[in-house]
């Protein structure tokens, strides 16, 4: 799939993945994008969106999420090599400090929040440092 360079940021003001959810398919262009890419994968409800789109209780992208999210949203990208072997309590923490759409392959993370990027550029955009750094 090619991604287009004109992605617009996520929008503002949601609190929830519910909420941001709600936003994104209130853009028409990110409906018909979704549907013309992902035929047949979309679900009728926000519910059943977040299941497919995100890990449980979390904004953790699941492989699908991820593609879905980086062809209608800007997204940031970080490489360390720590990243290839961080464990569950890692990403489990992660989970609950980034508060936005995120996703983890291998040594990359995808963010989907400027400020998360430029907090995770600080630590070399190594999940276990930043990780680290928030929970002492």
């Amino acid at each position: 799939m090619k991604i287009p360079k004109d992605l617009s940021l996520l929008p503002e003001g949601w609190q929830t993945r519910e909420e941001l959810l709600s936003m994104l398919l209130d853009d028409a262009r990110v409906v018909e994008t979704w549907k013309h890419h992902h035929t047949g994968m979309i679900p009728d409800s926000i519910d059943g969106l977040i299941r497919t789109l995100f890990m449980k209780n979390s904004w953790q992208l699941t492989s699908w999420g991820a593609v879905a999210m980086v062809s209608v949203c800007q997204s940031y990208t970080l490489a360390h090599d720590d990243n290839a072997l961080i464990n569950g309590r890692i990403l489990l923490n992660m989970g609950k400090i980034i508060q936005s759409p995120w996703y983890n392959r291998g040594r990359h993370v995808y963010v989907w929040n400027a400020g998360v990027h430029f907090e995770m550029q600080m630590f070399d955009g190594s999940i276990r440092r930043f990780v680290d750094f928030y929970l002492k």
